[in-house]
């Protein structure tokens, strides 16, 4: 399953009959007005894809991606919305989303770092596609923002934004709707907030209602899981890895298929386990290098690399730059 819950496309629908009134946003589809009433429902990732690319069009609203995520209601976003109202802290429902985020946001790789004083989500689209990143990022903020302020019950947060791209025409809706702080030209997409905020006490706290939406939150990554291709499983894999990455015969044994199995499929999908490694090994080390004061010693260690000169060397090959260029 790659797709997003059937609330998305509603309100996606509500923005352009604002908007442009008369077009019908669903046309061309494949979906009726009624699929997007039915509760929970999980809309395929493409032809919600689709429809962005034509709401842009109806509406000829650059903003659009930030007043969608505004507009998205904790609860759009099915149980890990559920489980993230019912939560004892911020801090428990920032972790539940990190854990379970690729449900709703497949292609974004999504960090958090607690930094001393300081707080911040990171965040990198892996579409490959300007557009969709573009919309990604900006709705992600919006979305991230929203439901901050509802679960804090807060009209205004000390957040800040960090914006990895020049300022766009539609500037001034970022400072609306997300505030003064908002930095363009910057080397990361961050959301930052004081640790502090962290710790707040959340209303209706339901520990017992976190368990059962975490339980479906499990399943639905399960079943993405299931679905993926085997280069999305072994990159998954990896990902989850920290420090001690499994060699080429470990990952086979993992996946419970023999080496050369897990050799001849990757290859078939054009790709291999060692290009995934370095794929996974080059995001962390720009992760590390850009988002903390780690010593490069440090660094290595935790890539799995015994002495830093290779993995200076590594990072060289990876990026074609030294990683000392990626500090900020």
């Amino acid at each position: 399953m790659r797709g997003v819950p059937s609330q998305y496309i509603a309100v996606l629908c509500e923005l352009v009959e604002e908007s442009a009134a008369g077009h019908d946003l669903l046309q061309d589809s494949g979906l009726f007005a009624g699929d997007i009433r039915i509760p929970d429902r999980w809309i395929d990732q493409q032809i919600f894809e689709q429809a962005v690319a034509r709401a842009y069009e109806l509406t000829g609203n650059p903003a659009l991606g930030l007043e969608f995520g505004e507009r998205l209601n904790i609860s759009s976003h099915t149980a890990l919305g559920y489980a993230a109202m019912n939560s004892q802290t911020l801090q428990q429902a920032v972790t539940l989303f990190l854990r379970y985020y690729r449900i709703i946001a497949v292609d974004m790789d999504i960090g958090f770092t607690i930094d001393g004083e300081q707080s911040y989500f990171t965040m990198e689209d892996n579409s490959g596609d300007a557009f969709r990143g573009d919309f990604a990022h900006e709705c992600l903020f919006a979305a991230l923002h929203s439901s901050m302020r509802y679960l804090l019950q807060r009209p205004e947060l000390p957040v800040w934004f960090d914006i990895a791209t020049p300022a766009p025409g539609h500037a001034h809706r970022y400072y609306e709707l997300l505030g003064p702080r908002v930095y363009f030209d910057q080397p990361c997409h961050r959301l930052g907030c004081p640790t502090e905020l962290l710790h707040t006490s959340l209303r209706g706290a339901n520990p017992g209602l976190v368990k059962i939406y975490e339980t479906q939150c499990q399943d639905l990554l399960a079943q993405m899981d299931q679905d993926a291709s085997l280069t999305e499983k072994v990159r998954a894999l990896l990902e989850n890895c920290e420090g001690a990455f499994p060699c080429h015969d470990d990952a086979g044994a993992m996946l419970a298929m023999s080496s050369r199995t897990l050799r001849r499929r990757l290859r078939d999908e054009n790709t291999s386990f060692q290009g995934l490694l370095d794929e996974v090994r080059a995001q962390r080390a720009i992760s590390y290098l850009r988002q903390t004061t780690l010593p490069l010693s440090t660094i290595s260690y935790m890539l799995g690399f015994n002495d830093p000169s290779n993995f200076r060397r590594a990072f060289q090959r990876w990026t074609g730059k030294k990683p000392l260029e990626y500090r900020l």
